[in-house]
């Protein structure tokens, strides 16, 4: 599983298009939303609030239970299509929101 990159190395198609998978999770999953990052914001501010560590650890643990199962998930699949997407876009939200309230928590914790 380490071997690949980050995902780099996981070869398949986006839509059709050649890709990795590293680039359809930080770029084409969150460009198919169709919006800008103020209109990105403003939906992921209306989410509700989410627990969230300051720990490193916790950071790195998390994301390797999140990229076993998605690394399951695309095993047998060489094309992410329009289903795919759609399925993981609240979880791409609730990541990017867990993320900017870290990063939120990790300021505060900094100049306070």
């Amino acid at each position: 599983m380490f071997e690949d990159r980050g995902g780099n190395d996981i070869k398949l198609s986006f839509l059709g298009k050649p890709t990795n998978f590293h680039i359809v999770w930080d770029v084409h999953i969150i460009q198919s939303l169709n919006m800008d990052y103020l209109q990105l914001t403003d939906e992921l501010m209306n989410l509700k609030e989410t627990s969230f560590s300051l720990d490193p650890d916790h950071w790195v643990y998390e994301t390797h239970q999140d990229v076993k199962v998605l690394y399951a998930e695309i095993k047998n699949i060489d094309n992410i299509d329009n289903n795919y997407i759609n399925n993981k876009i609240p979880f791409i939200k609730h990541k990017l929101f867990k993320a900017g309230s870290t990063l939120a928590g990790i300021l505060n914790d900094i100049f306070s």
